[in-house]
């Protein structure tokens, strides 16, 4: 477990978080609300909570959702070792990243993640 979970289980619920850098060099922050939601609806993150990070800072492949970039799905590839633990269809993970210009971060663009889960085997990227 790296630091960032242990920062995120001891912060309130609501203030996200630093969680990662992007590869355009934007903070990317998660709350431990939405860490939450995620884990209810895709219980199987927890166990790849540290390849969530690694998706956003070097993801195996980017998509940007809209032409401003204001939201991206950042891909990884789950290793073969953590992949036999998993279903088949775990194969890869898709982080939600919505880009936002908060006050609070004197206007700096900042990503915030959405959702993490691992898509169905041969969903459209």
């Amino acid at each position: 477990m790296t630091d960032f979970w242990q920062r995120l289980a001891a912060a309130p619920p609501d203030i996200p978080q630093a969680f990662a850098v992007d590869p355009d060099g934007a903070p990317v922050l998660l709350a431990r609300e939405e860490w939450a939601h995620i884990q209810e609806g895709h219980p199987e993150m927890l166990a790849l909570r540290d390849l969530i990070i690694q998706a956003v800072s070097a993801p195996d492949h980017v998509k940007k959702e809209d032409p401003a970039g204001n939201f991206i799905h950042y891909f990884k590839v789950v290793p073969p070792k953590l992949s036999a633990e998993m279903s088949a269809r775990d194969h890869e993970i898709l982080v939600v990243v919505k880009y936002l210009y908060p006050p609070e971060a004197g206007g700096q663009r900042t990503g915030f993640v959405s959702t993490a889960y691992s898509p169905p085997l041969g969903e459209k990227r």
